[in-house]
């Protein structure tokens, strides 16, 4: 902080203090020269015998920028959105704090994609040889799978509403936890597949081909009676 002083003139053993001029942008004061006291004053104040005038500026000249604080922490992941087709070939947009609708389509789905939590809903895959392939927890809604050789797939958690299964090999397969809401099975072949905890709930069982096959309900097909997983064998 700068400091402004002003000193007193010395008379005959006595001390007379100079007046501070009543400048009002500096901070005034008195210093007792015997006890070194200090007192502050007004602008147009003047010091007492024995004290020295001193001064103030109100405002220090500006010091260098502090160092950048440390990063804070990362904040917690946002709520998802959800994105709902209105049926009139709107869309809309609903997360935490807004809601937003859009004409058009939704982007198109890239039926190449055939790997783990693939959306391929609504997919033409017809005819396909995917021996062996790895779809866990794919979106298959509404997909063209008549024909289709599935069979050692692994399809566990997939989702397959309303999926169209006609004809399709699915022997050996892996279809525990899966969602088979309303699709048609009409002739499949589902020897030795696994639907443990899976949802057959309005499914077409037309004509399915079964044997050894663990319903959702945990039984096997050989051994439960009925020879199917019609009925109460549908759900777990």
């Amino acid at each position: 902080m700068s400091i402004g002083m002003v000193v007193g003139l010395s008379l005959g053993g006595a001390t007379m203090a100079f007046g501070h001029g009543g400048d009002a942008d500096l901070i005034h004061g008195c210093q007792n020269a015997v006890t070194g006291q200090l007192r502050l004053i007004g602008p147009d104040e003047e010091c007492r015998n024995k004290e020295t005038a001193v001064d103030w500026n109100k405002e220090g000249i500006r010091g260098d920028p502090g160092a950048d604080g440390a990063d804070g922490a990362a904040g917690a992941d946002g709520a998802p959105c959800l994105v709902a087709d209105n049926g009139d070939d709107t869309f809309t947009m609903t997360c935490a704090d807004s809601l937003v609708t859009w004409s058009g389509v939704p982007a198109p789905v890239d039926c190449s994609l055939i790997e783990p939590f693939a959306d391929l809903a609504g997919c033409d895959l017809s005819g396909l040889e995917l021996i062996g392939v790895d779809l866990t927890g794919a979106n298959l809604t509404g997909a063209n799978l008549s024909g289709t050789d599935l069979d050692d797939t692994n399809l566990s958690g997939a989702t397959l509403t309303l999926a169209n299964l006609v004809n399709a090999d699915v022997q050996d397969a892996d279809l525990t936890g899966a969602n088979l809401f309303a699709a048609d099975l009409t002739s499949a072949t589902l020897e030795g597949s696994d639907l443990t905890g899976a949802n057959l709930f309005a499914a077409e069982l037309f004509n399915v081909f079964w044997g050894d096959t663990i319903c959702p309900d945990g039984t096997n097909t050989d051994f439960n009676g009925d020879g199917n997983c019609d009925g109460v064998h549908r759900t777990p």
